[in-house]
């Protein structure tokens, strides 16, 4: 962080007369020290800033990566889950259809209802 970076030699020699003039010599080393004192404390406060901000960058860093990594994980599981069932729809499709299932039912369980219909199955 370098405060006078933005600053020509003219523009800070201006500002060292504006110093100079309205302090007067005899405060001038006196000012300087608190400035400097000041500055270097901006930039420690500075530092430490970009050091927290960093911490905090790192850790929002792995989280995201662990974040992706689950997500990569859960996608690999869904795909092998999906190449399962694509591999087992075949003995899936060979099996009889629910319909016909339900014709398959012993006849006791469809005598009652065949019976009010009078079928002309055995009572029984």
């Amino acid at each position: 962080m370098d405060i006078f970076s933005n600053l020509g030699s003219g523009e800070l020699i201006f500002i060292l007369l504006i110093i100079l003039l309205v302090m007067g010599p005899h405060r001038l080393p006196e000012v300087a020290k608190v400035i400097g004192q000041t500055l270097h404390q901006i930039q420690k406060a500075y530092q430490g800033f970009v050091s927290e901000f960093d911490d905090e960058l790192r850790t929002v860093e792995e989280a995201t990566k662990e974040v992706q990594e689950s997500i990569q994980t859960l996608q690999e599981t869904a795909d092998s889950t999906a190449t399962l069932v694509k591999s087992g729809t075949g003995a899936v499709t060979e099996q009889k259809p629910v319909p016909e299932l339900i014709d398959a039912l012993p006849a006791h369980d469809l005598a009652p209802q065949q019976k009010a219909k009078g079928d002309g199955l055995p009572n029984g």
